[in-house]
């Protein structure tokens, strides 16, 4: 039997308390997915250069999914992988042809979410040529 502060009793309450957090997480996620859903246009600043995409993303199921093309026509509908949704922040991954030689890498995106669900601002990381940039979204309005 153990005795003092790691007694079953708390052992149990622990248990509780994280399973109720672990609870309310899963629930306010497809709910905030949700807000999230829909067109976005992102900037992104690369060593002097701006780079026009397109994020579109829809909730089904309270999960997000989402595609991603570039302005231009580069990169068309692009599907998104690895989607979290975490308290405020967004991350996600895709792969697309990158400058400078145009071969396809792995693009990973990890956003703060705005309060008022139509602005998100963070950064683009291209592990492949060590680069990172930042990015910000906006809502696109219909």
């Amino acid at each position: 039997m153990v005795k003092g502060p790691f007694s079953i009793k708390f052992f149990s309450v622990l248990a509780i308390i994280l399973i109720g957090c672990g609870s309310i997480c899963l629930f306010a996620q497809p709910q905030e997915a949700g807000k999230l859903a829909g067109t976005w246009q992102m900037v992104v600043e690369a060593e002097g250069q701006y780079y026009y995409l397109i994020l579109v993303l829809k909730e089904t199921e309270g999960k997000l999914e989402g595609t991603i093309s570039e302005a231009s026509g580069f990169f068309k509908d692009v599907s998104l992988t690895n989607i979290k949704l975490e308290a405020e922040r967004l991350s996600f991954e895709f792969t697309v042809p990158t400058p400078p030689d145009g071969l396809s890498r792995m693009v990973a995106a990890d956003l703060k979410v705005g309060q008022d669900y139509e602005k998100m601002e963070g950064s683009i990381h291209i592990p492949d040529l060590g680069i990172s940039a930042p990015t910000t979204l906006t809502r696109q309005k219909n």
